[in-house]
């Protein structure tokens, strides 16, 4: 068989592949590995999107699955909410194409780890604590500590993973979506003896992104009313990182990704 009857061969397997996780991280071809700015590349990219739509029928089943567990969870608050354009979580995960993302496991579509969303419920709340004079230190020693732990105790709030609602797999321009960035002065990252420079010409590298809407999940290990409040505020701390100007989750956040869109919430936090 000629080279190119097997690359022909290796492509229209590679159509059919189910898992977009798998296809970049196990099945790129040698020849793209390394490489971001050729049309092999891109061609890989597609084939990405593809798998997302083919694996759809699978993960919507888990999708109610999970909808149905969340349920049977004491106090939990389930939130879905719109990504105000594009999110980038996982850039800098490990991968042979270079630029990483994050994808759920089993089923390879995106997703936002739980970690990621407590994390940045608790610098909101850091940064909320140093805006405010007034109960900054009822905030820092009770609040922050119940919320999120400390070194002596665990948090009582619970940040499950972000899942992707399903019907953004099936909608033109969101789940994952072909996203390019620029970055200037390629000749000094690479380490070559040249200084940056304005006259430098950007180069455009393809990479991977996700839009659409998104399932959020926060419980409490409290299943008493006062444990509902305190996942109530948790759940309003977390939708106000997403959604402000300044805020938002993953990587290239100032450049306006990784933002939600949701009307303002405002709620006091519960007594201690």
């Amino acid at each position: 068989m000629s080279t190119y009857a097997r690359n022909a061969q290796a492509t229209a397997q590679l159509a059919e592949a189910a898992h977009a996780g798998l296809l970049l991280s196990r099945y790129a071809p040698l020849a793209v590995i390394g490489r971001c700015d050729d049309k092999e590349h891109v061609a890989l990219l597609k084939l990405a999107i593809n798998a997302c739509g083919i694996a759809k029928p699978v993960y919507e089943l888990a999708y109610e699955r999970r909808c149905r567990r969340l349920t049977e969870l004491p106090n939990a608050q389930c939130l879905e909410l719109q990504t105000d354009g594009r999110l980038a979580v996982g850039l800098g995960n490990e991968s042979p194409l270079e630029i990483g993302l994050t994808l759920h496991h089993v089923y390879g579509v995106p997703m936002i780890p739980g970690e990621a969303l407590k994390g940045l419920a608790l610098r909101y709340a850091n940064a909320s604590i140093s805006k405010e004079a007034s109960g900054s230190d009822e905030m820092r020693t009770q609040i922050v500590p119940i919320l999120f732990g400390d070194t002596e105790s665990a948090g009582f709030i619970e940040f499950e993973d972000a899942w992707i609602v399903p019907i953004s797999l099936a909608t033109p321009n969101q789940g994952l979506v072909l996203d390019v960035m620029t970055p200037h002065h390629p000749n000094y990252y690479k380490g070559k003896p040249a200084p940056p420079s304005d006259q430098d010409d950007p180069v455009p590298l393809p990479f991977l992104s996700a839009a659409g809407r998104f399932s959020f999940a926060l419980h409490c290990e409290d299943a008493s009313a006062h444990g509902k409040e305190w996942c109530a505020y948790a759940a309003a701390l977390l939708t106000q990182a997403l959604t402000e100007f300044t805020w938002g989750v993953g990587g290239k956040t100032r450049g306006g990704y990784g933002r939600f869109i949701s009307p303002p919430q405002e709620m006091p936090p519960p007594a201690a």
